[in-house]
């Protein structure tokens, strides 16, 4: 038999390359992706919405980043299978050739590349080859998931924002100072209402947090804008001391007691509502011991009413809490509250107790030192779309505003609807201090918030327009580790070149065809007798009875009887045999 290998007689620069390519090939997909991976995703900007953001890469979306990593692991994939099974065969072609193999570690060979083999150093060394393939080919996953998406706000637009100031006088101002109509609960409702949206959608309170609901819709942003040098209102609580018994005044208890006749009109509210007319536990009023809530004066003759004076208050005020409403006891013994129990909260102790035969209220009068007025902040965050929410620096100082004393004035009205509305998550346990700090802080700001809609002189700001995006977020050492796999898979080449020069014949590039048309006359004719070999389906250990198949140069004639030259002899198919 005479056939020949048609790769042997390609010039050996054309034949290293038929057998190298997919090599090259896989190290320039890797060196592509690489970078792609780096540079042009990591940190990558992309729309929630599916509308595109620019042109070129930025017209990229999530999803078609995730379709281009997918598609090049595919192609990258299939490079590397073709190399692994080139090797493979190549391996086998090399140890038929140099030391033989049994059909069973031949057949392992080419179907499973990940095959140990002993015996002799080139066995050892293809070992190493293929199994310095098997990660390339197991470490898809691992790049695939290496892109995680976070949200972040991304710079849209600068607009113009529409504050205001006060004015000297305002007609507006005018109808809430006589009380007309339903100005003044108007006011007291809107902020009530303003604490519910501004404090409801987080339960974060600290002390140097302020914020402000926006009131016009026009003014309303994304999630993460800012607003540049706007004014806020800010209360600090310096100190919060309870009374005794022996300490009760009896002006101020006096107006804790209401059953619905005995005190109709009630000195701590500016709506005259008893504020304790609502039972609920956590009920409280902040409030001036002389009752004092004072009015401007209202002009007249031309229908507006002078605004107050810009303050800061320093100072003290009363505080009253309804701790718990219960059987009639004097408030000696308590059911649990949500403050807590008398047996951990010593502050319990000292109760005013407004009751009659069957029930009682248990009330904790103190007094609050504490400073009011309003921030300049040179950037407030919108935390939702009409929230806007600053943290006080330590440097910042609380500067005087004209709505500082009537917001305080309105807040035994406020204070007692904030708390029974429930919304603002305010913690309770163990925690009374803090429960009436946050009260009153949130009542304050949501109550200045309302009065400050009484302001008329335009103020134009700048406002920095921010959207929702995703941003793509790479991990490094996942696109690093899959990168090392892929460069195993060049020392697997460089390896296999190696042992290639153990070999005396060409390459075998293409391995299956090599196989194929490998004369196995000899080893039929002297071992198969019975045709087993020849039919076989698949190998077993019983198959050549464990003995190895070794290719040799065939030494054939031709039909005619005279030798082959040496050249074609080397080119024609190897006789296999069993030794």
């Amino acid at each position: 038999m005479a056939s020949s290998i048609r790769g042997n007689e390609k010039p050996s620069w054309r034949r290293a390359f038929w057998g190298y390519y997919t090599l090259v090939l896989h190290a320039l997909i890797a060196i592509a992706i690489l970078p792609f991976m780096l540079y042009g995703i990591d940190t990558r900007i992309v729309n929630y919405n599916g509308q595109r953001l620019g042109s070129g890469i930025d017209m990229l979306q999530a999803n078609d980043i995730t379709t281009i990593i997918s598609a090049a692991v595919v192609v990258i994939r299939i490079v590397t299978g073709s190399w692994t099974a080139r090797s493979a065969w190549r391996c086998a072609f090399i140890l038929l050739e140099t030391q033989g193999i049994t059909l069973q570690e031949f057949n392992r060979m080419v179907s499973w590349p990940a095959y140990f083999l002993s015996g002799s150093p080139n066995a050892w060394l293809a070992t190493l080859i293929l199994l310095l393939l098997v990660p390339a080919n197991l470490v898809a996953p691992v790049i695939t998931g290496a892109v995680g998406w976070q949200d972040v706000s991304y710079p849209e637009a600068t607009r113009d924002f529409h504050h205001f100031t006060a004015a000297d006088k305002t007609s507006g101002w005018y109808w809430y100072t006589i009380r007309s109509g339903t100005a003044l609960q108007s006011v007291i409702l809107s902020a009530v209402g303003g604490a519910a949206v501004g404090w409801s959608a987080s339960d974060k309170f600290n002390s140097s947090t302020s914020r402000y609901v926006i009131k016009s819709e026009q003014e309303m942003m994304p999630v993460n804008s800012t607003i540049e040098n706007i004014i806020l209102p800010y209360l600090e609580i310096n100190s919060i001391s309870w009374d005794n018994k022996s300490d009760f005044n009896k002006d101020i208890t006096d107006q804790l007691n209401y059953n619905g006749s005995s005190i109709p009109d009630s000195k701590l509210t500016l709506t005259q509502e008893p504020p304790f007319n609502y039972y609920h536990p956590g009920n409280a009023a902040l409030f001036d011991e002389n009752f004092q809530n004072n009015y401007p004066v209202s002009n007249y003759s031309n229908w507006t009413a002078q605004i107050p004076s810009p303050t800061v208050f320093r100072g003290t005020k009363k505080i009253a809490l309804l701790v718990v409403r219960q059987s009639t006891n004097n408030c000696t013994s308590l059911n649990e509250t949500i403050f807590g129990n008398q047996t951990s909260m010593t502050k319990l102790t000292d109760l005013y107790s407004y009751h009659n035969d069957y029930d009682e209220n248990c009330f904790l009068i103190g007094t609050v030192n504490f400073t009011a007025g309003v921030i300049r902040s040179s950037k407030a965050t919108y935390i939702t779309p009409r929230v806007i929410e600053v943290e006080k620096d330590s440097s910042s100082s609380i500067d005087s505003d004209n709505w500082v004393i009537e917001s305080l004035y309105a807040l035994p009205d406020v204070m007692p609807k904030v708390s029974l509305l429930n919304v603002s998550q305010l913690a309770t346990w163990d925690n009374i201090d803090g429960y009436v700090e946050n009260l009153i802080r949130l009542s304050y700001q949501a109550t200045w918030g309302e009065y400050s809609g009484f302001n008329t002189v335009p103020l134009n700001l700048k406002a920095h327009q921010f959207r929702n995006r995703l941003q793509a977020v790479v991990s490094r050492p996942r696109v690093y580790g899959w990168y090392c796999a892929q460069l195993l898979v060049l020392v697997s080449g460089v390896l296999l070149w190696m042992l290639q020069r153990e070999s005396r014949r060409p390459v075998a590039i293409d391995g299956g065809v090599a196989a194929l048309l490998v004369d196995s006359t000899p080893v039929l004719d002297k071992y198969d007798a019975t045709e087993k070999l020849s039919r076989i389906s698949y190998v077993t250990t019983e198959d050549g009875g464990g003995k190895k198949v070794q290719l040799v140069e065939s030494t054939e004639s031709t039909s005619s009887g005279e030798k082959l030259p040496t050249q074609v002899r080397r080119s024609n198919l190897l006789h296999s045999i069993l030794r």
